[in-house]
């Protein structure tokens, strides 16, 4: 139900964008809409921002751990996307219909779909 009112909120190029495609759940939504219009940031500068997490006098664990969570999680979300923009048009549909949660299932999805289309 909380979907199906996010649905209706999206305008001008958010509905473009999810107009056509099963916006069930949240994570594909996030998925679709940061493909869409999110700044790419270089794989590299996000691995010198996680290399560069350093705990301060007065920070606790928790803190410099979530940030190096944080930079962490970015890392493989945009890593998925990359490989997924990198796919042929007919896998890339197919494999970003399939929303797969990881890089591992996205790259299984594609090679299950290329070996299906080879044959």
């Amino acid at each position: 139900m909380l979907m199906k009112f996010f649905n209706t909120k999206l305008f001008d190029q958010a509905l473009n964008v999810c107009r056509h495609r099963d916006m069930s759940d949240w994570e594909g939504m996030k998925l679709v809409l940061l493909d869409a219009f999110e700044p790419q940031r270089l794989t590299s500068s996000l691995q010198i921002a996680l290399n560069s997490v350093r705990m301060k006098n007065n920070e606790d664990v928790c803190k410099s751990a979530e940030s190096a969570s944080t930079i962490r999680d970015q890392l493989k979300e945009q890593t998925l996307v990359v490989f997924i923009k990198g796919l042929i048009p007919s896998l890339k549909t197919i494999v970003k219909s399939r929303n797969p949660a990881t890089l591992e299932l996205a790259i299984q999805v594609a090679k299950d779909e290329e070996t299906e289309l080879k044959s």
